[in-house]
């Protein structure tokens, strides 16, 4: 993503039917979330995100990883109960949210955070201190429903992130 920014600010990073976002405006964005995530969590942690699709879903991402963390998607079209179930269970100590899912977000043990409201001033996550990551840490935990029905978390660690992007490259030639 920074190599993106750096060789390409003003090109496309996303596109929605409204607007069409440079790299620059998502790195921007997730910097002024990645800030606010800071001000608000004190060591490496998990955050879920529950949001629906599109560019605050995409900043939400980067945020986390930006401010060294892993993240838990929640997908907002869930049925709520299902969707409670999942954030009540989840290991979080923050919820990203949107304005349509910040009802169900705020169940009490964590805080949530509305994205849109967060990134429309601008900040600097690089001079805020930096939180250790190694290839061990949780970049995120996908919820699956398994042989029970029942979500249950599973971790998807930095270590085969890394591997699966090396493969990605070396044998798709994806860059």
């Amino acid at each position: 993503f920074t190599a993106s920014v750096r060789s390409d600010s003003s090109g496309p990073s996303v596109i929605t039917p409204a607007y069409t976002y440079t790299y620059a405006d998502l790195d921007r964005a997730s910097d002024a979330l990645c800030a606010k995530i800071r001000s608000i969590i004190d060591k490496k942690t998990m955050i879920n995100i529950y949001q629906g699709r599109g560019f605050h879903f995409i900043v939400s991402m980067i945020a986390v990883v930006k401010a060294r963390c892993g993240y838990i998607p929640v997908d907002a079209s869930l049925p709520v109960a299902r969707a409670r179930q999942m954030l009540s269970e989840s290991p979080a100590v923050l919820t990203l949210c949107d304005t349509s899912t910040a009802p169900v977000a705020n169940l009490g043990k964590v805080s949530a955070l509305q994205v849109e409201a967060e990134v429309s001033s601008p900040a600097d996550c690089i001079n805020r201190p930096e939180f250790a990551r190694s290839e061990q840490d949780e970049l995120y935990n996908i919820f699956t429903s398994g042989s029970t029905g029942t979500p249950k978390a599973s971790s998807v660690f930095y270590s085969g992130f890394w591997n699966l992007l090396e493969w990605y490259s070396e044998t798709l030639g994806v860059t």
